[in-house]
């Protein structure tokens, strides 16, 4: 796993999006056809990186046509969920992720509170910008409730003065 210092500086882009939609199709490839899943974002905010209007990026696996491809650690997503992702092109034929589902961070909402926080992965929430480095397996996981889960904002700044740190020159998109 990545440091959050490395997230920051590995991803190309980095948004807030809102996923429209999720479709699974069958694309050939070298050693035969292959699944792959094409992701839809409708973008909300921009951190980091240029794109024109939505974003739209394929990851290796997925069900289509009768068959499925499941890729240990590949995040998967539901349409209407909105996400806070870091984007790579290095990973562009597999995950275009920084690191897999540790370039992915949900934007959910506490069902008490109303409170919107930001959770891994796996659906823990992000205690602190520094946990991204922790393992996403389920041994890994500490059981924290959502009031503990930093907000969109608070995590949005963060990797801002992150950006604002390493490149003290960087102008804001």
């Amino acid at each position: 796993p990545p440091t959050f210092a490395e997230l920051v500086a590995e991803a190309d882009v980095i948004v807030r999006a809102r996923v429209v939609a999720a479709e699974p199709f069958v694309a050939p490839s070298p050693a035969g056809e292959i699944i792959r899943t094409r992701v839809t974002f409708a973008v909300e905010a921009t951190l980091k990186g240029r794109h024109q209007g939505g974003l739209t990026l394929e990851f290796l696996g997925g069900e289509a046509a009768g068959q499925g491809l499941r890729v240990p650690g590949m995040p998967a997503f539901q349409p209407g969920a909105t996400e806070l992702i870091f984007v790579s092109a290095q990973g562009a034929g597999l995950c275009p992720l920084v690191a897999a589902g540790h370039g992915r961070y949900r934007v959910l909402t506490d069902r008490v509170t109303g409170r919107e926080y930001v959770a891994r992965d796996n659906f823990l929430p992000l205690a602190s910008e520094h946990d991204v480095q922790l393992p996403l397996t389920a041994a890994a996981a500490i059981a924290r409730p959502a009031a503990a889960g930093l907000s969109p904002t608070v995590f949005s700044a963060r990797i801002l003065a992150e950006l604002e740190r390493t490149n003290p020159a960087r102008q804001t998109r």
